[in-house]
């Protein structure tokens, strides 16, 4: 288990800042990286958190970083739960649909992103539910731009 920059273990930060409803607590929490595991690279040690399921972890990320009406970019088909918990957050959704073969619009996903200045954008690899992966090509282009 990982420890929050005030010292509090990171899974009980987290349980807090649920229970207390208020999403200022978790904004700007640093949490070292969590013992148990292998000395990852620096660029991840002050990043990570732990959850019960992805639901969980999705959950949490929005009650840290979004304010009521930030934006987050889906792009459905995919998991239900990014526009689902953007609901429970006051956050606005701000859909890019997939294109044949469940390919993400990486154009319309840019567009979007200038347009709309969300604070998340969910781009999932592979997919949920068919399974299909962004080929590494258009990975590189939306690391490669404002995404």
């Amino acid at each position: 288990m990982g420890v929050a920059s005030n010292g509090q273990p990171c899974v009980q930060a987290a349980v807090a800042c649920m229970r207390k409803g208020e999403q200022a607590c978790c904004k700007g929490r640093n949490v070292d990286w969590p013992t148990l595991l292998p000395s990852p690279p620096p660029s991840l040690r002050r990043c990570t958190q732990v959850g019960c399921g992805a639901d969980e972890l999705i959950d949490l990320l929005m009650r840290c970083v979004l304010d009521p009406g930030d934006a987050i970019i889906d792009c459905p088909p995919t998991f239900t739960m990014y526009a689902f918990d953007a609901d429970v957050n006051d956050a606005r959704v701000v859909t890019v649909p997939r294109v044949d073969g469940f390919r993400v619009n990486v154009p319309a996903v840019k567009a979007a992103v200038e347009k709309h200045k969300p604070k998340i954008v969910f781009v999932t690899s592979p997919n949920n539910p068919d399974g299909s992966m962004m080929p590494d090509e258009e990975v590189r282009r939306g690391r490669g731009s404002s995404l």
